[in-house]
């Protein structure tokens, strides 16, 4: 899982990521951890400031 944070310093947009990925070496661990970053991305939504306004993503940072 992950925690983050999207904010707007004076005219910069800043965004945080905390997360938890699977650790070691072992088969697989690095397709989990692809996986669940991947999924990270694609599932992250901060809300819009407007209604106008499609939620921001990781990436549109």
């Amino acid at each position: 899982g992950s925690v983050s944070v999207s904010m707007s310093l004076f005219q910069t947009k800043l965004c945080f990521v905390c997360s938890h990925l699977t650790s070691g070496q072992k088969d697989g661990h690095r397709e989990r951890r692809n996986r669940d970053v991947s999924e990270i991305l694609r599932r992250t939504k901060f809300p819009s400031a407007t209604d106008a306004e499609q939620p921001k993503t990781i990436p549109s940072h």
